[in-house]
């Protein structure tokens, strides 16, 4: 059952919005540079409805997309804070995949 209706609108299953959001950006990266805007705004948007329907295992990849956006613009001091969201964010669901991504991240 990969797409149900909710209070929400339509909720996409977990496994196929990650692996959509995750190919959406590769592919904005791909065609446009890691630093394009569209980059930016589609992790940001994405964020905001992680937020919304407080989907929080989504969260971490998108949180480490907005890192490597601002570490790779040379905005060290946003990158920095997305890394520690990661890191709260990891510590917060004792998700041991989470933690091993964060003890990856620069």
């Amino acid at each position: 059952m990969p797409v149900v209706p909710s209070d929400h609108g339509w909720i996409v299953d977990k496994g196929v919005e990650e692996i959509a959001i995750g190919v959406l950006c590769q592919a904005l990266i791909a065609t446009r540079g890691y630093v394009a805007p569209e980059v930016e705004q589609t992790y940001a948007r994405t964020r905001e409805l992680c937020q919304q329907v407080e989907d929080t295992p989504q969260l971490f990849p998108v949180l480490r997309g907005l890192h490597r956006f601002y570490l790779v613009r040379g905005q060290c001091q946003t990158a920095h804070a997305f890394g520690e969201q990661c890191f709260r964010l990891a510590q917060q669901t004792q998700d041991s995949d989470l933690k091993r991504w964060n003890s990856v991240l620069p």
